[in-house]
């Protein structure tokens, strides 16, 4: 399968790109695969919504360590997730069906990620009558090859229709990657991450 790597500044030190190349792009790598799911025709039953949607907010939650900030001053629960997504993810090419990039962030967040990561997914703070899910659909090799190369997508994040809130996994992928795409633009932090890097992977 034709996986597209990501995509970094041509600025990036070669500390922070051999990393992004070592150890987030077999992550994404894993969901490109996730997508052809599920293949009744070979047995393979599973979708695998919640094991790609929780791989991509892990990885928000990776970059947001490693790369965005290195926890070199204390933090609230959360802040480092919600500040890579508030500064990087690309809200500003969301279509008009997606929550509003403040929301969104909390819903990822609160909603999503927590739930996902340490109850199984269970919603202890769902809103009352709110129903929230996870969409996925089951794509060609050639429609994953092509999402990975969009400059855009059309699709939401997180899609709101009256009463119901779906995190959209093929749009949270491809907002993912431009995310890391954006983040690597920034020197500062670059350099930081590159410094970080060197010391841990020593």
């Amino acid at each position: 399968m034709a996986y597209t790597p990501l995509s970094f500044d041509s600025n990036t030190p070669r500390t922070v790109r051999d990393f992004i190349r070592a150890h987030l792009d077999m992550q994404f790598h894993d969901v490109h695969c996730m997508f052809r799911l599920p293949m009744p025709a070979h047995d393979i039953g599973a979708g695998c919504n919640f094991a790609a949607a929780n791989t991509l907010l892990s990885l928000v939650s990776g970059c947001s360590v490693t790369l965005y900030e290195q926890g070199s001053q204390p933090r609230k629960s959360g802040q480092f997730f919600r500040g890579v997504l508030d500064g990087f993810y690309p809200w500003d090419l969301e279509p008009p069906n997606g929550a509003a990039k403040k929301q969104a962030i909390e819903l990822l967040y609160d909603q999503f990620r927590n739930p996902l990561a340490h109850a199984f997914g269970i919603q202890e703070k769902k809103a009352k009558g709110l129903i929230l899910g996870i969409g996925k659909g089951t794509s060609q090799e050639g429609d994953i090859e092509a999402l990975e190369k969009l400059k855009t997508t059309g699709l939401p994040t997180i899609a709101v229709v009256p009463g119901s809130k779906t995190l959209i996994v093929e749009g949270l992928y491809w907002g993912v990657r431009e995310m890391v795409r954006r983040l690597t633009g920034d020197t500062k932090r670059m350099k930081a991450a590159e410094t970080y890097l060197k010391k841990v992977l020593a």
